[in-house]
């Protein structure tokens, strides 16, 4: 049994690597969001948003409208981004400084490790390519 201890304890750690990766991405019960949730995450964005009034009411609503909709299975996102020339003011951006684009690397780092503990992470990320006919109209993407 000696000549087997090593084999025994590396299948062990693997095997309780692998039950903590499967915990990590499966969060929860995977239960859809009830009403109440619902309300919750709503509260703490009213008074955050940026736009005028009548634009967060309609934001809101939307949200809402996804919330109550969820049916509790993960969610995949796209963020295909594309940046304004100059950076445009928000609520809180008052420290901010540079293109968009570094302040678009300024949020991900702040909201990385918030991901990583919640169970989610990129799957794919960089910078796109214009095509070849939209930069022949224009000289940016």
């Amino acid at each position: 049994m000696k000549t087997h201890r090593f084999g025994l304890f590396l299948g062990a750690v693997l095997a309780a690597l692998f039950v903590a990766f499967w915990i990590w991405q499966t969060p929860g019960n995977l239960q859809k969001l009830s009403s109440a949730e619902v309300d919750a995450y709503l509260h703490k964005l009213e008074g955050k948003l940026p736009g005028n009034p009548a634009e967060q009411a309609v934001f809101l609503a939307r949200m809402r409208a996804f919330g109550l909709a969820d049916d509790g299975r993960p969610v995949y996102m796209l963020n295909a981004m594309r940046y304004y020339p100059e950076l445009k003011r928000g609520p809180g951006m008052e420290g901010v400084r540079g293109t968009p684009a570094e302040a678009n690397a300024i949020y991900e780092k702040a909201v990385m490790p918030i991901l990583f503990r919640l169970g989610a992470y990129p799957l794919f990320g960089g910078e796109t390519m214009c095509a070849i006919r939209a930069a022949a109209r224009s000289s940016s993407c």
